[in-house]
C-alpha cells in the first residue's frame, strides 16, 4: 500500500472545494470559514497522536468509499 500523505489529502480538500456545500462537506466548512487545522494539531497533541499515524490511518481508509470506510467503523 502506498503512503497517503497530508498532499494528498490537501489535493482532496481542493477538488471537494470545488462542489457546492449541499454537496461536499469540505465546502460547507470553507463556507463557514472554519480554521480547524491549529485545533487539529493540538487535538492530535494532547491524545499523543502523530501525523505520521494519522496519515497512515487515512491511508487505510482511502482505500475504499467514504461511505463504506464509515459503515466498517466500529460503534463506539
Amino acid at each position: 500500500m502506498t503512503k497517503f500523505t497530508l498532499a494528498d489529502l490537501e489535493i482532496r480538500v481542493r477538488e471537494r472545494a470545488k462542489a457546492s456545500a449541499a454537496e461536499s462537506y469540505t465546502r460547507a466548512l470553507i463556507d463557514k470559514g472554519a480554521d480547524l487545522l491549529y485545533h487539529l494539531l493540538v487535538l492530535l497533541e494532547a491524545r499523543g497522536v502523530t501525523l505520521d499515524e494519522v496519515e497512515a490511518e487515512l491511508g487505510r481508509r482511502t482505500v475504499q468509499s467514504g461511505h463504506e470506510e464509515k459503515a466498517s467503523r466500529k460503534a463506539g
